[in-house]
């Protein structure tokens, strides 16, 4: 609610707003899909590289505890 000269200075912009900006610009830079699918190929191919991937086809725990499947991942590996 504004009162006499005073205004309202509300910023209804997706993500935010951005405040006390130097150069008046905003530049937003984003990845073209083909690098960042690119990047994800070789994050996921490193891992297997390194045998850091475990791959699970379905998990059946009697518990829906971390701890449960953690013991389970350890004894597999």
């Amino acid at each position: 609610m504004a009162l006499g000269t005073e205004q309202e200075n509300r910023i209804y912009f997706r993500g935010g707003g951005v405040v006390l900006v130097q150069n008046q610009e905003i530049i937003l830079q984003s990845f073209p899909k083909k690098i960042r699918s690119l990047g994800l190929k070789h994050a996921l191919s490193s891992k297997v590289k390194n045998d850091e991937l475990i791959v699970l086809d379905e998990a059946k725990l009697s518990s829906p505890k971390t701890k449960d499947f953690y013991q389970k991942l350890k004894i597999k590996n």
